[in-house]
C-alpha cells in the first residue's frame, strides 16, 4: 500500500510538472491570422506611453507569426498592448489586461494570450485567458 501511494505521489508530480510547459502557436481563425501563447508570465512592464509589456520565461520562433503574415516580429520573450489615447474611446482594455497580468503573475497561473497585430516589432495581445 505504501509504495502504492508513493507511485501515486510520483504521478502527481508528474502531472503538475508537465503543466507548467509554455506553448507558442500560429494559425487562422475566421480567415483572420494570430498567434497564441500559453504559459507564464515572467514581468510585467508599464509606462506613462501607455505601452504594457508581457515578458514570458523563454523566447518564441518568430518564424510561425511570419509564416500567418504578421512580420516583423523582433522581439520574441515579451508581447504588447498599446494605449493609443488618440483613438481608444476609453482606455479600459488595457486596465483590465494590466490587472489580468498582475494577477496571473502573482498567483503563478498560466495565461492564454492571442495576438493578431505586430507594432514597433512586438505581437500585440488582444485577449488574454487566466488559467
Amino acid at each position: 500500500m505504501k509504495g502504492l501511494l508513493l507511485m501515486l505521489g510520483g504521478v502527481v508530480l508528474l502531472l503538475a510538472a508537465g503543466g507548467a510547459s509554455a506553448s507558442f502557436s500560429c494559425g487562422l481563425g475566421a480567415g483572420t491570422p494570430y498567434c497564441q501563447y500559453e504559459g507564464k508570465v515572467e514581468r510585467v512592464y508599464v509606462n506613462d506611453n501607455g505601452r504594457i509589456l508581457a515578458f514570458i520565461p523563454s523566447s518564441f520562433d518568430s518564424s510561425l507569426a511570419e509564416a500567418q503574415g504578421l512580420s516583423s516580429v523582433t522581439y520574441t520573450n515579451a508581447f504588447m498592448y498599446l494605449v493609443d489615447y488618440q483613438t481608444d474611446a476609453s482606455p479600459e482594455f488595457a486596465k483590465m489586461l494590466y490587472a489580468a497580468l498582475l494577477s496571473a503573475q502573482a498567483q503563478n497561473r498560466d495565461v492564454q494570450m492571442q495576438m493578431r497585430k505586430v507594432i514597433g516589432g512586438y505581437l500585440v495581445i488582444d485577449r488574454i485567458w487566466i488559467n
